[in-house]
């Protein structure tokens, strides 16, 4: 029994990563685990994957937390054409008769009051 102390060391050892990533419960503790098992034996392998279980992993909890901060459901989402540009393609629009008055008038206010 004492010759076998050493091998469970060692194998404790060998498995600190997947035991750390599963401690934090971090997101990926599976691929973790299967890095450490598969190229654990690798110092390069064991590294990465002690490395990896230590990243700050971001929780769901945490996220919710800084939405209701800002007061928010979701961020706000950016548009992909400035004001500038959305208001140009709306006055052209509204030239071409595609649009009425009441209906320019509607999406101007909205353009700029987002």
């Amino acid at each position: 029994m004492e010759t076998l102390a050493p091998v469970f060391l060692l194998i404790f050892i060998y498995f600190i990563p997947s035991f750390v990533a599963s401690a934090r419960r971090h997101h990926n503790s599976t691929a973790i685990f299967m890095l450490n098992l598969l190229l654990g034996w690798t110092l390069v392998g064991w590294v990465i994957s002690i490395v990896w279980a230590s990243t700050a992993v971001e929780r769901q909890a945490d996220k919710a937390e800084k939405h209701e901060e800002t007061g928010r459901a979701h961020p706000p989402k950016l548009s992909a054409k400035s004001h500038v540009e959305q208001l140009s393609e709306l006055t052209a629009m509204h030239k071409s008769g595609a649009i009425t008055d009441d209906e320019f008038t509607a999406m101007k206010a909205k353009i700029i009051d987002s």
